[in-house]
């Protein structure tokens, strides 16, 4: 053996050079350090056991140990072996992490259970609450499911045996799911959010999305939005999006609260103003734009700019548009064939009035009867008609057109209804322009004709002629 010089301290126990092996004086072992504490063997540094060590309490850093058997053991470091074994229990080989709750193993090892509860992903005690196994995040099972009770947001349920006894809400303690020996399901109350199927549900309340073939329910609530590619009310066989159906009265309601209008809106446009045409009851006018709408009206509008088109019937086989007042009283009739009666429920022309028309304007039409009247009567201003004789188109007016009513006015005046002569047997004071075409007589004699042509004045007495002009 070969000579190495070392240094020997035996004043407070065994010391071999600074730290390479201490013993102090209340015996402690110290192998790399000049100070061990608390326990009798402190090893600083890689160990190496070839042989079988048994520990009854294992203090280390950095271990690794082929077979270790020990009562008790305290790794402050990283613990790396092959095979453990602790107590009187079976070696253990593939370890990931660790438990230090009371696990109890069973079946030559191969079961596992636990008195305790168990928390995973989470840094709360489990203990802190009701659940004893308390899962944060996601939880997939590739098997059968079974359990008494199903809550929270993460509850999954994908299968449920035959026979299996009744689950229940842990939230409302309300019977959930339950599945007969036929396999059949019947449901209760369903607030977590459940995956699978579930062919029965007599109320469900949850944000999950439910994907149902048939659904017969008595009161469906959505607290924001129902959607569906066809809806039938009254039926499981709609002919459209929306199809109402009952065997007695059908009806569709849309109301408001009381105190705004109520609108059905038919367009192709989401702004409802904009190639849309509505149905709406209490508009209004309160921003001026329907001065005719009120609280109490019902407008029908098109915001386009197409028609407002009323078919009666387009193959005609129709009978009349109505136009009540009252539940029997028909104000206006517009008739199949086009005769509009107003106030006549059957009009035989194409305008058909019972009582007075007021006209502002003119009225036009080929011909014009009174009732009553005949070809030898004439229809006076006032409506009236009468048998008296007027100058016509005949006799001593043959250039005459129209209808003259009077052609002089004053007193001492006449006209002779056969020649057409007016006789003035006074002086008379005319306003304006007194014109006769065949000139003028005074007294008895010859005709004097007067005409002007700018300031020259012609008096014609048969065929001799005398002008006059005006300077």
């Amino acid at each position: 053996m070969a000579n190495i010089r070392k240094s020997f301290n035996f004043r407070t126990g065994l010391q071999v050079d600074n730290d390479n092996f201490v013993v102090n004086a209340n015996g402690l072992v110290g192998i790399g350090t000049s100070i061990p504490q608390n326990y009798l063997l402190n090893v600083h540094g890689d160990t190496r056991v070839t042989g079988l060590t048994t520990i009854g309490i294992l203090y280390s850093g950095i271990g690794t140990v082929g077979v270790l058997s020990a009562t008790s053991a305290d790794v402050s470091g990283t613990l790396s072996v092959g095979s453990l074994q602790v107590g009187t229990s079976a070696a253990v080989s593939n370890l990931v992490g660790y438990g230090y709750t009371a696990w109890i193993t069973d079946n030559s090892g191969v079961g596992l259970h636990t008195t305790s509860k168990i928390g995973v992903n989470t840094t709360t005690s489990p203990g802190a609450s009701d659940d004893e196994l308390k899962v944060h995040g996601d939880a997939e099972v590739t098997g059968t499911l079974v359990a008494a009770t199903f809550s929270g947001s993460g509850a999954s349920l994908t299968d449920i045996p035959n026979s299996a006894t009744t689950a229940t809400n842990a939230n409302t303690a309300s019977t959930i799911v339950a599945r007969d020996g036929s396999g059949n399901f019947s449901a209760g109350t369903i607030t977590a959010n459940l995956t699978g199927t579930a062919s029965i549900a007599s109320s469900v309340t949850s944000s999950a999305d439910l994907s149902i073939n048939s659904l017969s329910a008595g009161i469906v609530t959505a607290s924001t939005r129902g959607y569906a590619e066809t809806f039938g009310v009254g039926t499981n066989s709609p002919n459209a999006q929306l199809h109402v159906r009952k065997t007695g009265i059908s009806s569709l309601q849309v109301t408001s609260d009381g105190s705004n209008e109520a609108i059905i809106t038919l367009g192709r446009n989401t702004t409802p103003s904009t190639d849309n045409g509505q149905i709406r009851f209490g508009h209004g006018n309160a921003f001026g734009s329907y001065p005719y709408s009120t609280d109490e009206s019902l407008d029908i509008i098109n915001y386009d700019t197409g028609n407002l088109n009323f078919y009666l019937n387009p193959s005609g086989l129709g009978t009349a548009f109505n136009w009540m007042t009252t539940a029997s009283n028909r104000a206006m009739v517009l008739t199949q064939s086009g005769n509009l009666g107003i106030n006549s429920t059957s009009p035989t022309e194409r305008l058909d009035v019972s009582g007075n028309v007021v006209a502002s304007g003119s009225i036009t039409g080929n011909t014009i009867v009174k009732d009553g009247g005949t070809s030898s009567q004439f229809l006076k201003a006032d409506g009236s008609v009468d048998t008296n004789t007027y100058l016509s188109a005949t006799g001593n007016g043959s250039q005459l057109t129209g209808i003259v009513t009077s052609l002089v006015a004053g007193s001492n005046i006449s006209l002779d209804d056969t020649t057409g002569e007016v006789t003035i047997s006074s002086p008379q004071t005319f306003v304006g322009v007194v014109t006769a075409t065949q000139g003028f007589t005074s007294g008895i004699g010859t005709a004097v004709k007067i005409s002007v042509s700018g300031s020259t004045l012609t008096f014609t007495v048969g065929s001799a002629s005398t002008s006059l002009t005006l300077l």
